[in-house]
This record gives C-alpha cells, structure tokens and sequence, in this order.
C-alpha cells in the first residue's frame, strides 16, 4: 500500500464514522475499506507503518505516521490524551465523536494534497 492510497482510505474510514458516530472502527464495512478488519490496528495509515518481526511479532512505526506530520498527533494518536483520535474514543457526545472523526478525515484529505 502507498502512502497516498493509505491516506484514502483512511479517510473513507473516518468520514463513515462521521456519518455513523455511534459506532467503531471495527464496525466500518469491508466494502468502505477493503481489509480493515485483517489490518493489525483496524487503521490504513497504522498498516502503512508496521513493522513485522521474523518471529511474527508486530510494531506500529507512530513516528512513521503520515498524519503525525500533519500535527494532528505530535506524541503519536494513542500516546496524546488531546489527540483527536483519543478525544473520539473517550468522546461522550455523538456530537463530538463526528468533530473528532471529521478532524481526522480533513487532515488525511491535506496530507494526499502534497
């Protein structure tokens, strides 16, 4: 997968989940973005930076992140407690589930533009 077909899908992901707000990210049907579920993080953009040990074992490469440098996450998605993806996951409103989610989408929509 490249960079930019990472990003798209990412985006597909989050803006279906702006439009479904009371779901998740394993939730999003296979025919929005192909492979979700198989993917180790249930991310297209997590899946563009892992790294597979011999031994079969798994890292995510956050610093890798295409939308690390966007700003959107400095410290990493899962690392940042303001970051908008943890502020969608512990967002108590529908309302601010869809703002976070559409932040996200926005920012993978900037990223395929450069």
């Amino acid at each position: 997968m490249t960079e930019r077909e990472c990003l798209r899908l990412c985006r597909r992901m989050w803006l279906w989940l702006v439009k479904q707000p009371d779901k998740g990210k394993k939730d999003v049907p296979e025919d929005v973005v192909p492979g979700l579920l198989d993917m180790d993080s249930s991310c297209p953009c997590c899946e563009y930076v892992v790294e597979r040990s011999p031994s079969g074992g798994v890292f995510v490469g956050c610093g890798k992140c295409p939308l690390k440098e966007r700003g959107l996450w400095p410290n990493g998605c899962i690392s940042d407690e303001n970051s908008p993806y943890m502020l969608w996951c512990n967002a108590k409103s529908e309302g601010d589930r869809t703002k976070h989610a559409m932040q996200i989408a926005d920012t993978c929509k900037e990223r395929r533009k450069r």
